[in-house]
């Protein structure tokens, strides 16, 4: 059975990981197969299936496989929005330090209102105060002023001083 087979056999996959023993499984074939994985994303039909995958994933709570995944699609494809879920899929597992590098990477793109606010979250969770502050002013420039934004800008001076 070549690579290409496999992987489509993994996508294809009904039960996205119930159980824990496949779940690890399906983890240690990602990781151990990023190259060609790449390679097959070059296939439209193919990239466009492992984006549903990582969705049933995400829906399904598997975090750490839709991260994987995704790790893999961001070579690729160089969305922003790949960015940003891969940011918060980050701060959904905890680890807010590698969230915070996806949003760097496109924090000076021409972000959506959400997209933004999903930046302001992280880097108050980072502690990175004066870019959450930045953020909300960028927000404020959008849509102006509202009461979320203005409660968490006013906690970000409160705990920069």
């Amino acid at each position: 059975m070549n690579f290409q087979t496999k992987y489509l056999n993994f996508l294809n996959q009904k039960k996205y990981s119930e159980n824990d023993k496949l779940e690890n499984q399906n983890e240690i074939f990602i990781e151990n197969n990023n190259e060609q994985i790449l390679k097959l994303l070059e296939d439209e039909i193919i990239l466009n299936k492992t984006k549903e995958v990582v969705n049933q994933y995400i829906k399904g709570k598997k975090y750490k496989i839709a991260i994987l995944l995704l790790k893999i699609i961001k070579i690729k494809t160089k969305e922003i929005n790949l960015f940003i879920l891969l940011a918060k899929l980050n701060l959904e597992v905890g680890i807010t330090k590698k969230a915070q590098t996806y949003i760097d990477k496109v924090y000076e793109e021409n972000l959506s209102i959400e997209q933004i606010k999903i930046c302001a979250n992280i880097y108050f969770r980072n502690k990175n105060f004066p870019k959450c502050i930045q953020s909300i002013n960028r927000i404020r420039d959008k849509i102006g002023i509202n009461v979320e934004d203005t409660l968490l800008m006013f906690e970000c001076h409160r705990r920069m001083h």
